[in-house]
């Protein structure tokens, strides 16, 4: 199952997928004229398309009335909930454990048109979710963070584009995820020259003269789910 439609489904009257429809249906070339051979998609034929490209994003995205019941979500979002350490689903609503109140309100806030950020946990494992308003709907957009900085999926076609071997590779994933060379050398049971020598050939194959910029490449990949119908979490 892909993009989950709750009780309404995903209808015309939703104001934000109507007013996208606008948007989606009137390209314009250089000159700002529309396309002559290109002419608008149906609603239901939109609605799916868009369900698809929301399933291929590695964050989760739901949609929520004001009062937290859950409307639709991305195939992303539902791999989330399913082990969520903070987030669980009560009589069909989104609920916040430890802190239900904090996520009310920024629902309500939403509701009335002001975007705010919601923390889960405590201390380094905090995580955070967002709340934004859909256009003059009512409805809500919740979004998700990730626990990488990156796609799974994204980097390892990075990776392959680049021909990183496997030991690069492993090497790359340790510097994205913050670990110093020498921990890599311990971790991996090699010499520090080796996981030295794999780092300069990882510079020189992405044209990185840092390694800073190595963790900001991965950092801008898209965040692209998994080829196989799983979020990369």
């Amino acid at each position: 199952m892909g993009f989950r439609e709750r009780e309404w489904g995903l209808r015309p009257e939703m104001g934000p997928l109507q007013a996208m429809e606008g948007r989606l249906t009137a390209p314009f070339g250089a000159a700002g004229a529309p396309h002559a051979n290109l002419h608008p998609l149906p609603c239901s034929a939109l609605h799916g398309l868009l369900g698809a490209v929301l399933d291929e994003l590695d964050h989760g995205v739901l949609i929520c009335a004001p009062n937290g019941r859950l409307l639709a979500y991305n195939r992303c979002a539902r791999h989330a909930l399913s082990s969520h350490p903070h987030l669980s689903l009560q009589q069909d609503g989104l609920s916040l454990r430890g802190d239900p109140h904090a996520l009310a309100q920024a629902l309500l806030q939403a509701a009335q048109g002001r975007r705010s950020l919601v923390p889960m946990g405590e201390g380094e494992q905090r995580q955070y979710l967002a709340c934004t308003p859909l256009g003059a709907s009512g409805q809500v957009l919740v979004l998700l963070g990730r626990d990488r900085a990156y796609s799974t999926v994204a980097f390892e076609m990075f990776c392959a584009q680049h021909a990183l071997t496997h030991a690069e590779r492993r090497v790359l994933l340790a510097l994205v995820d913050g670990q110093r060379p020498a921990d890599m050398a311990e971790s991996f049971g090699v010499a520090l020259s080796t996981v030295r020598t794999q780092v300069a050939n990882i510079r020189a194959k992405l044209g990185a003269a840092r390694i800073e910029s190595l963790m900001q490449m991965a950092a801008g990949l898209p965040p692209l789910a998994t080829l196989l119908g799983t979020p990369s979490h």
